[in-house]
C-alpha cells in the first residue's frame, strides 16, 4: 500500500504541475503559430507544411522506435538490472543512429521526387522548398538519433526535466517566430534554418543532462544482436499499428478532398493543430505515470498495476475535459481570435477531433499496458485493421450523400472499438477486469463531461459571444469539472493528499 500511496502522490503532483506548464505551452504555441502564419504568408507556410508532410510520412517511425526503447529501458530498471540497462541503451543508440541515416536518405529521395514531379509549388519558390526539405530532414535525423536519451529520462521518471526541456522547446519556437520579422532574408529559408537550430539546442540539452545524471548513458559501438532482434520484433509489430493510424488519418483527408476539395483539408488541418496542442498536454502527464505501469508488470505486481492504470485513465479523461469542454463551447470565438478567417467546416471538425482526443487520452494508458506485456502482434493487427475500416465506410457514406457531420461522428467508432479490443486482450494477457476498467473510467468521465457541457450550454443561451462569456465559460467549466473530479475521480487517499497540499502553506502562517 505504501507504493500505491507514493504513486498517488506522484500522479496528483504531476497533474497539478504539468497542467499549469502545458497550459502556458498551449497559449505560447497558439501565439507562435499565428506569428509564423502572418510572416510566412499562406503560400510559403503551405510549402513548409507540404514539405513537412513528406517528412511526417516517416515520422511515425521515430515515435514507434522511441516507445519500444523506452519500454525495454523501463522494464530493466524495474528489475533493478543496471548492466542490462547499459546494454539496452548502447544497443538502442546504435540502432537509432543507423536508422536515422537510412530514414534521412529515404526522406530526401522521396521529397526531391515529389517536389520536382508531383507537388504544386510556384517555380520561384522551388529553391526554398528544397532548402526546407533539407532542414526538415536534418531535424528528422537528429530526432530519431536522440530517442534513446529521451527514453532514458522518462524511464528514470525525471519528469521535471522532461517538462522543463519541453518548455524550452516551446520558448525556442516562440523565439524563432519573433526573429522572422527581423530577418531580411527569404523568410521561409530563415524559418527552416532557425527550426534546425532550435531542435539542436533541445537535443543537446537532453544529452548533457543524461551524461551527467545516468551512469548507463555511455554510448559505444556495442550491440547485443539478440536484444536488437527483441527490440526490433517489438517495434516491428508496433509499426504496423502506427502505419494504420497514419493511413486512416491521411486516407480520410484524401477521400474528403475527392468530394469537397482542398478547403475541407484546410479545416481538417486546423482542427488537428488544435487537437495536437491538447494531446501534447495530456501526453506529458501520462509520460509521468507510464513508466510505473511497466515497472509494476516487470516485478509481477499486477494489482498495483491495475490500480495505477485505472487512476491514469480516469485522471487523464478528467484533465483533458478541463481543456476540451470550454474550447468546444467557445470554438467559434476562439478561432476568430486565433486566425480571423477560417473555413466554416473548421468548427465541426474541431469539435469531432476534440472528442477523439478525449477517447485517445483514455486509450493511451491501455496501449502502455500492452507495451508492458510485450505482446504486440495481435493488438496491432486487430486495432489497426479496425481503424482502417473507416476509409471504405467513409467512401460509401459519401457516395450515398450522407451529411458530413454524421460521417465524422461515425469516424469515432473505430477508436471506441480499438479501446474494447485492447481491454479484452489485457483480460486475456494479465487478467484485467473488463467491467472494472469501464466502471473506473468511462462511467466516471462521461457523466462529468455531460454535466460540464450542459452547464456551458445553458450559459451560452443567456450570454452573448465575446470575452466575458469566454472567461465565464472557462471559470464555470473549471469549477464544475474540478468539484466533480474531486468527488468522483479522485480516490479518498488522493483527496486527503490534495487537501494537505493546498492547506500546507496556510498552516505555516
Amino acid at each position: 500500500m505504501e507504493s500505491i500511496s507514493g504513486n498517488n502522490e506522484r500522479i496528483v503532483k504531476n497533474a497539478l504541475a504539468l497542467y499549469v506548464r502545458m497550459f502556458i505551452a498551449i497559449l505560447v504555441g497558439l501565439y507562435t503559430f499565428r506569428i509564423v502564419l502572418q510572416q510566412l504568408g499562406i503560400i510559403d507556410y503551405g510549402i513548409y507544411e507540404v514539405v513537412g508532410g513528406v517528412v511526417s510520412m516517416f515520422g511515425f517511425l521515430n515515435g514507434t522506435l522511441a516507445s519500444g526503447t523506452q519500454r525495454f529501458l523501463t522494464y530493466a530498471l524495474g528489475q533493478g538490472n543496471k548492466d542490462k540497462v547499459r546494454l539496452i541503451f548502447s544497443t538502442a543508440f546504435n540502432i537509432h543512429l543507423l536508422i536515422s541515416f537510412i530514414v534521412g536518405i529515404l526522406i530526401l529521395s522521396v521529397g526531391i521526387y515529389l517536389i520536382s514531379s508531383k507537388l504544386v509549388i510556384p517555380t520561384d519558390r522551388l529553391d526554398a522548398a528544397y532548402f526546407s526539405l533539407c532542414c526538415s530532414t536534418v531535424i528528422a535525423v537528429l530526432t530519431i538519433a536522440q530517442a534513446p536519451y529521451t527514453g532514458l529520462v522518462v524511464a528514470h521518471e525525471r519528469m521535471s526535466i522532461y517538462a522543463y526541456i519541453s518548455i524550452l522547446d516551446t520558448i525556442l519556437k516562440l523565439c524563432v517566430a519573433i526573429l522572422l520579422p527581423i530577418g531580411g532574408a527569404d523568410k521561409l529559408k530563415l524559418y527552416a534554418f532557425l527550426m534546425v537550430i532550435a531542435q539542436t539546442i533541445v537535443i543537446i540539452s537532453y544529452r548533457i543532462y543524461c551524461k551527467k545524471s545516468f551512469e548507463e548513458c555511455r554510448a559505444s559501438f556495442q550491440i547485443n544482436w539478440d536484444l536488437a532482434k527483441e527490440i526490433g520484433t517489438f517495434s516491428g509489430w508496433n509499426i504496423i499499428g502506427n502505419i494504420s493510424n497514419v493511413l486512416a488519418l491521411q486516407g480520410l483527408g484524401i477521400i474528403l478532398n475527392m468530394f469537397f476539395g482542398p478547403v475541407i483539408n484546410t479545416a481538417q488541418g486546423l482542427a488537428n493543430k488544435a487537437s495536437g496542442l491538447c494531446n501534447h498536454f495530456i501526453a506529458s502527464f501520462q509520460s509521468a505515470v507510464n513508466p510505473q505501469i511497466v515497472k509494476y508488470y516487470a516485478t509481477g505486481k499486477k494489482e498495483e498495476m491495475f490500480y495505477l492504470l485505472y487512476n491514469n485513465v480516469r485522471l487523464s479523461g478528467v484533465m483533458i475535459l478541463l481543456i476540451v469542454v470550454p474550447i468546444s463551447a467557445e470554438i467559434d470565438f476562439l478561432l476568430s481570435l486565433w486566425l480571423g478567417h477560417y473555413p466554416e467546416q473548421t468548427i465541426l471538425f474541431t469539435r469531432i477531433v476534440l472528442v477523439q482526443t478525449v477517447i485517445m487520452s483514455m486509450y493511451n494508458p491501455l496501449v502502455m499496458a500492452i507495451y508492458a506485456t510485450g505482446k504486440m502482434k495481435v493488438p496491432n493487427i486487430l486495432a489497426g485493421g479496425v481503424q482502417l475500416l473507416i476509409l471504405p465506410i467513409t467512401y460509401i457514406m459519401l457516395l450515398l450523400n450522407v451529411a458530413l457531420q454524421w460521417i465524422l461522428i461515425i469516424s469515432l467508432l473505430p477508436w471506441v472499438l480499438a479501446v474494447f479490443i485492447d481491454v479484452c486482450l489485457l483480460k486475456r494477457y494479465i487478467g484485467l477486469s473488463i467491467s472494472g476498467y469501464y466502471r473506473n473510467s468511462y462511467m466516471v468521465v462521461i457523466p462529468i463531461a455531460m454535466v460540464m457541457s450542459i452547464m456551458l450550454y445553458v450559459l451560452n443561451l443567456y450570454m452573448a459571444q465575446g470575452w466575458l462569456r469566454l472567461i465565464c465559460s472557462t471559470i464555470l467549466s473549471t469549477l464544475t469539472g474540478g468539484i466533480l473530479a474531486y468527488r468522483f475521480a479522485l480516490t479518498p487517499t488522493m483527496r486527503r493528499m490534495l487537501v494537505g497540499k493546498v492547506m500546507a502553506p496556510f498552516k505555516k502562517i
